[in-house]
């Protein structure tokens, strides 16, 4: 066998032995990879924004709960009495449309210690004949 030969055997055994890696196969790999990345990063993204949303709305209705309870506690002191602002307190807590525990234990302990007519009222409105027809009729109010 000759040199020109030999070397002409050489580089058509090298263009025919390549490893088994052809490019087109590397390159059709990388893209299943990165397929199924970002695949497994869409999932994990809507989990995550699942999660959030469930939080968030676990949240709100937490915070309305305690905007309804403050409004029910402002119209029950909403009144010229005293005794009558404690008895609508006593209500509240009784019917439980007070239902977070540290404000109901709050509120009791609040009212054990008033002394009678002592409890904080926040006048109606404060016009003097609304309040003048409270003092007539206490009833009313």
């Amino acid at each position: 066998m000759s040199f020109a030969s030999a070397k002409l055997k050489s580089k058509s055994e090298k263009k025919t032995d390549r490893g088994g890696l052809n490019p087109l196969v590397i390159a059709v790999f990388a893209a299943a990879v990165a397929a199924v990345g970002n695949a497994t990063v869409a999932w994990l993204n809507g989990l995550e924004q699942r999660n959030l949303e469930r939080t968030r709305a676990e949240q709100a209705q937490v915070l309305e709960e305690t905007k309804a309870e403050a409004s029910r506690i402002l119209e029950a002191i909403k009144t010229i009495n005293p005794d009558k602002a404690a008895g609508n307190l006593k209500f509240l807590l009784d019917a439980g449309l007070i239902s977070d525990p540290v404000r109901r234990k709050n509120i009791q302990t609040f009212l054990k210690q008033q002394p009678a007519g002592a409890t904080p009222t926040l006048p109606p409105i404060d016009r003097p004949d609304v309040q003048e027809a409270c003092k007539r009729f206490p009833s009313l109010c």
